[in-house]
């Protein structure tokens, strides 16, 4: 059972939080580019219907972060939480501000207290010895992330699983985006590629990885670099901004490309970039790792707003964006696509017709005693030619009753009110029917008129009895 239990957890990440196991990836030379699915060392995930709720009873999770001002983390843990949550697992994340020590104290309050399960986002690569012996003399079921351990630690224990990404694949991506501009990175035509490096926690093996491969891209490709710089620059945005500046300093216009292990430290350095008056994609590039919504927001503003004809130029492993003066180079997926349609349930005995607007409206009423602090499920009884909507949290409680057509059959099912009303909201329709079955089978929310074509599908959240 709780080595069935490490394995959901692992799949529960490796499907579900694909951001955190870095498959988007760089932030490039006015681009983006996404990975594929990032493997787990056992588990492959599956569609998300297949992810397993908590026990009968629910289960505790306790999850340690190596610090909470990662960027990268921020958004990890809170996607973590957020679908833990949703399958009915209670989470306590915490956070060991870098300190390792700290973290080992944390792993043992936890056991202490009793947790069904661990995952660990280890402070320091070479402490996964210490970590597994602990865990594995507690007997709790761990999931490691994101600081990958050996083989043969990972054989030491049977309850112990990894997820994380193929840094080595990471930098090899950023190098061949780099190929795949015109000049090949060589901006000053003098034969070779002349970069800086700004590399993560040299401890850490992603951070050793992406260094190794990045460059390891270009050589394989004959093409000659230089290495002007390689600084520590631990995986912060303030430090990606120093070093950068100082090496813009000092080199100036021999800099052709700035490879950085992360995307926060990418910004970091666009920063310096700009002020220096170096144009990205113009006169310099700058690769990162991880497509940070920050640094989504980046590339947005380098590709500018504009009413110019995009070309569109589809390579074997790359696609080509042309709109003016800006080129956005993108990697193209490999492997097979998640089988969605299969994922999505057919035959759902219940159906009934809303007003969007209205039920909207509901679900915004009931949804004012939620905050981010103080979550709740959205508890949905669908009765005849009605729904009523609550929620309880320590805000206090709120109800209400939206109109329908049709017999809900006092279906209960809970719903995270944001997923639902975001689906609710882009229906493009007065009017939708949605298809349930089960307290715990996804509701399909479908249009009521044969013109117009969209499908949404929500997860239910389990509810508690108590609830």
């Amino acid at each position: 059972m709780k080595k069935t239990l490490a394995l959901a957890l692992a799949a529960v990440m490796s499907l579900g939080l694909l951001a955190g196991c870095g498959p988007k990836e760089p932030a490039n030379n006015g681009g983006g580019t996404t990975n594929p699915p990032s493997s787990a060392s056992q588990p492959q995930g599956g569609d998300a219907s297949s992810i397993p709720d908590a026990p009968a009873g629910g289960g505790t999770v306790g999850v340690c972060i190596y610090k909470f001002d990662d960027a990268f983390m921020t958004t990890y843990r809170n996607a973590l939480q957020e679908i833990l949550e949703g399958k009915g697992y209670k989470v306590t994340t915490v956070d060991g501000n870098n300190d390792q020590s700290k973290q080992n104290e944390q792993i043992n309050t936890f056991i202490t207290q009793g947790v069904d399960a661990l995952i660990i986002n280890p402070c320091m690569t070479s402490a996964a010895d210490s970590i597994i012996a602990t865990v594995k003399a507690a007997g709790v079921p761990t999931v490691l992330i994101n600081r990958e351990p050996t083989a043969e630690q990972m054989s030491a224990y049977d309850k112990l699983v990894y997820v994380g990404c193929d840094a080595a694949q990471s930098g090899t991506f950023q190098g061949e985006l780099i190929l795949e501009t015109p000049n090949k990175g060589d901006i000053n035509g003098d034969g070779k590629v002349s970069y800086i490096m700004i590399q993560g926690d040299p401890e850490n093996i992603d951070a050793q990885l992406r260094t190794e491969y990045s460059v390891k891209a270009l050589k394989d490709a004959g093409i000659e670099v230089e290495e002007l710089d390689l600084q520590r620059g631990d995986w912060d945005r303030e430090k990606g901004q120093t070093i950068c500046a100082n090496d813009l300093a000092q080199f100036g216009d021999q800099i052709e490309v700035v490879f950085c292990n992360n995307d926060d430290m990418a910004i970091g350095a666009l920063q310096s970039i700009q002020a220096a008056g170096r144009k990205v994609n113009e006169d310099i590039y700058l690769v990162g790792v991880d497509a940070l919504d920050a640094a989504l927001n980046e590339v947005k503003s380098i590709c500018g707003d504009t009413e110019d004809t995009a070309s569109v130029t589809l390579g074997k492993r790359h696609i080509l964006f042309e709109v003016g003066d800006t080129e956005l180079i993108c990697r193209r997926l490999e492997g097979e696509f998640l089988d969605y349609k299969n994922a999505i349930p057919r035959s759902n005995p219940i159906s009934v017709v809303a007003e969007t607007k209205s039920l909207i409206e509901s679900i915004d009423r009931v949804s004012v005693v939620i905050s981010d602090k103080l979550k709740s499920p959205v508890r949905c009884l669908f009765d005849h030619d009605k729904v009523l909507l609550s929620a309880r949290t320590g805000n206090g409680e709120a109800r209400d009753v939206c109109r329908l057509s049709g017999d809900g059959g006092d279906l209960e099912i809970g719903f995270n009110n944001r997923y639902l009303m975001e689906a609710l909201r882009y229906a493009p329709a007065d009017t939708v029917k949605i298809e349930l079955n089960t307290g715990v089978s996804p509701a399909i929310i479908v249009p009521t008129d044969e013109k117009d074509n969209f499908l949404y599908m929500v997860l239910p959240v389990r509810l508690k009895s108590a609830e």
